[in-house]
């Protein structure tokens, strides 16, 4: 039987991986390499297509450069359009015309997320499966206070991205989400055939448990993150500010991600890449925390502090996407006050700070291991081709 032929286009280069989003069309690809032969395109420059081709997880890599001029001219166009002024740093019309010159010759079209999608001719909309993950005009929604450029652009756009995310899983054969509360932002709960739900995964490292009573006596929080992202940012601050220096004056707080030397305060040990979770496991855990204020979608770091084997706590936002039972998987917390007195419920009881963390670890096992989720997306696919 013929090897079917699918095409992935992403709106940033895959390598590094330095991101949540990135991470998961990587893993996805690692995925569908099993079944399909791929192809990818994205805005990159030589060095951005040699490391992707050093990968081997695509039969042909196709990349185009976006200068600074053509991004001058999309951002004068995109200002006095209806299209959101973000697509200015990854559009030219070369990818379009790339696609209808050889779009036929796909199988199936998968572009990740609203500025890859925007792309697509729609003679080949029956061929997409429209890797959607997050809602971006949600995560725009909720960002409260502007404190930088970055900020005020996704809050300018907000409603035309909206309008767009909208028109475009209205095109589009198929269209994946992360969870329920992106989806249902968009449609209001009409899900209808063609929209489904298809989780984050995680390669599960192995973590020893004898680590775990090590770290019940550590007095350390981990928080693992891009700090070029606003969620990360804002997650942090509140942190910082709000919760470690009034009432953790004896705990010191690990940053890991991208960046993160940026954010080097008092008691703060700053990782700016670290090439395995074990790597992160050496330094003595007490808990991971994800106390997110914005941002949507399944927390990658949720999923690295299930594998670590550390108590995970989280508000909300964090929670997002999750099928963890509260205080047995995961702790929820939503204020100041309420983290602290899940720490001390967790330092008062080894026996119950055990306990969640292996139940934690065992709830990433059953519900976010990537062979299986990747089995999930195989088979949209091939719903979509035999359609």
């Amino acid at each position: 039987m013929r090897r079917k032929n699918l095409l992935i286009i992403t709106s940033k280069p895959i390598f590094p991986v330095d991101g949540g989003d990135k991470l998961r069309i990587l893993e996805i690809a690692n995925e569908l390499n099993k079944y399909y032969n791929l192809d990818i395109i994205f805005p990159g420059n030589e060095t951005d297509k040699d490391l992707v081709v050093k990968s081997n997880l695509f039969q042909n890599v196709y990349a185009h450069k976006i200068n600074i001029l053509r991004i001058i001219l999309n951002i004068l166009n995109f200002t006095f359009s209806n299209l959101p002024i973000q697509l200015s740093i990854v559009y030219h019309p070369k990818f379009r015309k790339f696609l209808n010159n050889h779009g036929n010759k796909y199988d199936v079209i998968l572009p990740h997320l609203y500025r890859s999608a925007f792309y697509i001719p729609k003679k080949f909309n029956s061929k997409v499966v429209y890797e959607a993950c997050d809602c971006f005009s949600l995560a725009a929604k909720r960002i409260s206070r502007i404190k930088s450029i970055k900020e005020f652009v996704f809050k300018l756009d907000q409603a035309k991205v909206f309008k767009l995310e909208k028109k475009l899983i209205q095109s589009f054969s198929k269209s994946v989400f992360i969870n329920d509360e992106d989806l249902n932002y968009l449609v209001k709960g009409n899900k209808f055939n063609k929209l489904r739900i298809i989780t984050n995964g995680k390669r599960i490292e192995p973590i020893s448990d004898e680590n775990i009573h090590d770290n019940f006596k550590s007095k350390a929080f981990l928080f693992i993150g891009n700090m070029n992202t606003i969620p990360n940012q804002a997650a942090i601050n509140y942190f910082y500010d709000e919760i470690f220096c009034k009432y953790f004056s004896d705990y010191k707080l690990i940053i890991a991600g991208k960046n993160s030397k940026n954010f080097n305060r008092e008691r703060t040990h700053c990782i700016d890449h670290f090439d395995s979770l074990q790597s992160l496991s050496k330094l003595g855990i007490f808990a991971g925390i994800a106390p997110m204020q914005n941002g949507v979608g399944v927390q990658n770091k949720i999923l690295d502090y299930f594998n670590l084997k550390v108590p995970v706590l989280t508000t909300s936002f964090g929670y997002s996407g999750l099928k963890a039972n509260p205080d047995e998987q995961i702790l929820l917390f939503e204020d100041p006050i309420g983290f602290k007195n899940k720490i001390n419920l967790l330092r008062e009881n080894e026996k119950y700070y055990t306990s969640v963390a292996l139940s934690g670890y065992q709830y990433l096992k059953e519900n976010h291991n990537w062979v299986q989720v990747g089995e999930i997306y195989k088979n949209l696919i091939e719903e979509n081709i035999c359609e």
